[in-house]
Parts: C-alpha cells; sequence; structure tokens
C-alpha cells in the first residue's frame, strides 16, 4: 500500500538481496548513496516478542505464533489506549500475489516507536550502503543478472513500466 501513498505499519522485505538492490537501486539519482537493510526476523522477534519464528496475522489468535492485532490499528495507539509500547515483529503474509512471489515478500509489523528501526533493533537489523560511486557498476550487475520491473511486478502495469524503461534508456542513448 506505501507503493501508493497509503500509510501502514506493514513494511515489506525481500528474502533475495537481488530484488534487495533493486529496490534500492531503482530511483536513485547517480549522484545519491543508496541502502540496503538486513533482517533477521529470528532474531527481531524472539527480542520483542520472545517467540521464534515468524508470526502470524490471521485471525485465530490462540495459534501459537498468532498476536492479537488489534493494539496495532493506529486508532488506538492515537489515543493511547494501547497498553504499553507495542513492539516491531516480523511477520509472514496472510494472502499472496504474483507480485509478492516475483519479490519473495515477508513483512515487518511496525510497533510505535519512530525511532529508525537500525536504532532500536541494532542486534537484528544491519544497514549496507551502496555509495554514489558504485552506481554504474550496480545498474550493470542488475542489467548482467537480467532485472528489471517486470520481474519483480509480474502484471500489466509492471510491463508497461519496463517499456516507459526502456524507452526512456534508448532516448538517452540518443540523445
Amino acid at each position: 500500500m506505501q507503493h501508493y501513498g497509503v500509510a501502514t505499519r506493514l513494511v515489506d522485505w525481500t528474502e533475495n538481496f537481488v530484488c534487495a538492490l533493486y529496490f534500492a537501486q531503482r530511483q536513485r539519482k547517480q549522484p545519491e548513496d543508496a541502502a540496503i537493510f538486513i533482517l533477521e526476523p529470528q532474531r527481531l522477534n524472539r527480542q520483542t516478542i520472545g517467540r521464534e519464528g515468524l508470526v502470524s496475522l490471521g485471525e485465530e489468535v490462540n495459534l501459537p505464533m498468532s498476536v492479537d492485532t488489534h493494539s496495532y490499528h493506529p486508532a488506538i495507539t492515537r489515543t493511547g489506549e494501547a497498553a504499553g509500547d507495542i513492539e516491531t515483529l516480523a511477520v509472514a503474509p496472510v494472502l499472496t500475489n504474483a507480485r509478492m512471489l516475483a519479490q519473495r515478500s515477508t513483512f515487518t509489523l511496525s510497533g510505535a516507536s519512530f525511532e529508525p528501526l537500525e536504532a532500536r533493533y541494532p542486534n537484528c537489523i544491519k544497514k549496507i550502503v551502496l555509495p554514489a560511486s558504485a552506481f554504474d557498476d550496480t545498474q550493470r550487475f542488475l542489467a548482467m543478472a537480467a532485472q528489471s520491473h517486470f520481474g519483480y511486478f509480474p502484471d500489466l502495469d509492471g510491463l508497461r513500466q519496463e517499456l516507459m524503461d526502456s524507452v526512456d534508456a534508448l532516448h538517452w542513448a540518443l540523445w
């Protein structure tokens, strides 16, 4: 939903490093650094809720790896009705689609803190900075690995974007 400008507590992650590299490179400009964040979901959940494994967000809150997500609702946390500080969780998707399969998606359900995740959970999340000087090498690597927008968004919108990227690249090559 964040791709469409909708605020949500769900942050998507990928289990695929090349996919993470693609998204880090996707909208950055050549003189900018980019970053990839590496998450250890088992360690995060062990630290935040004392449990191993990804948490289920299904309706069955009595299952061993389920959590009652009602306390994560923005209306509850805004009014201060939530008991204590809710923590960030590594969660398994309930449903899936072609994009999620292509991107090997997993998620975190963000807690109440606005502190950056890598500062709040330094033993669980590491940041890798891609310096601006690596921009061209990253582009070449992604091209050599045949990674494209349609590969991660296998639908008509992904195809449209890939075709537009190709037209833009041809335009700049001829310019």
